[in-house]
């Protein structure tokens, strides 16, 4: 394994030699770094000589775009950290993405920062440990599913932002890790998420963590649903009170459990079957809004 560095090259290339050095294609864990101003890199055809997945040490991108499709869905794999610093751009549109999916680390598994921008696309199923956004980075999720696995060890972090312009992609989003007892999400801005699912294991919990005073709004355009884990809606370090709106309806089953504690929050539909639990503090409010209901379909208007 070694470091690859985009050298440019008229064509942009991903798979000409000479655009690399030291030149050579990059190869299956190979760290890779992209820090040409105002270059594009395509993935216009599978890397390797027909792998259909690039398969990635860790990627850097610090200024310059790499480019994922070419109007075929082009896999890309990163094993370690993805990082997109000011300049740089990683346009996953239409392609599947596996990045730091079991990165238990310090670093992110995809860290955008400065300008850095971050483009999810239409439609394709991304898996990535945990994301961390700063700054004035742009963070645009997939119209279809993301999937966070992991979290950053520094923070518990799954989903940290702190600055920035966060676009849901009218997406879902699955919290799925099912190892840590404690994992978070850490927003230091009003927030708002579309379709939102928990899954973080049995008596396992993840909890919203807005700083500011009173925290900042977290919102779900769509619905919530607790598959099995315990979702809170406090800051544990400060007992901050997290304010939640979900649009939709919220759904807790199994094994899940919806802590509300002392927060403000605002429902359309709400539901606890057998085995789930939902909790709420003396000064808490609770607030069943108009809007959808789980006559027939679940979630239908």
């Amino acid at each position: 394994m070694g470091t690859k560095t985009w050298d440019g090259g008229a064509t942009g290339n991903w798979n000409v030699s000479s655009n690399w050095s030291p030149a050579g294609v990059p190869v299956t864990g190979d760290d890779v770094v992209i820090n040409t101003a105002g270059c594009t890199v395509t993935l216009d055809e599978h890397i390797g000589g027909g792998q259909t997945n690039t398969g990635l040490g860790s990627l850097t991108i610090t200024t310059g775009k790499l480019y994922t499709n070419d109007g075929s869905n082009r896999m890309l794999t990163v094993t370690g950290a993805t990082s997109i610093a000011s300049g740089g751009t990683l346009d996953c549109t239409g392609s599947d993405i596996y990045l730091g999916v079991a990165l238990y680390a310090s670093t992110p598994s995809l860290d955008v920062d400065g300008t850095g921008i971050f483009i999810g696309g239409t439609g394709a199923t991304h898996n990535i440990g945990n994301i961390q956004m700063k700054t004035s980075a742009v963070v645009t999720l997939t119209s279809g599913v993301t999937t966070l696995s992991t979290r950053n060890t520094n923070s518990y972090g799954m989903f940290y932002r702190n600055g920035g312009t966060f676009n849901h992609g009218s997406g879902k989003l699955v919290f799925n890790e099912t190892t840590s007892s404690d994992n978070r999400i850490l927003l230091r801005n009003a927030t708002t998420f579309n379709e939102v699912e928990v899954n973080v294991g049995s008596g396992k919990s993840l909890s919203m963590y807005t700083f500011g005073d009173g925290g900042y709004l977290v919102t779900m355009a769509d619905n919530l649903i607790i598959t099995s884990g315990i979702f809170n809606t406090t800051n544990a370090e400060d007992a901050t009170d997290s304010d939640l709106t979900v649009t939709g309806y919220c759904d807790v089953t199994g094994a899940g459990t919806l802590t509300l504690n002392g927060s403000t929050v605002s429902v359309a539909a709400l539901r606890c079957k057998s085995g789930a639990a939902v909790t709420q503090d003396s000064d808490g409010t609770l607030e069943l809004a108009t809007g959808s209901n789980f006559g027939g379909t679940e979630g239908s208007a």
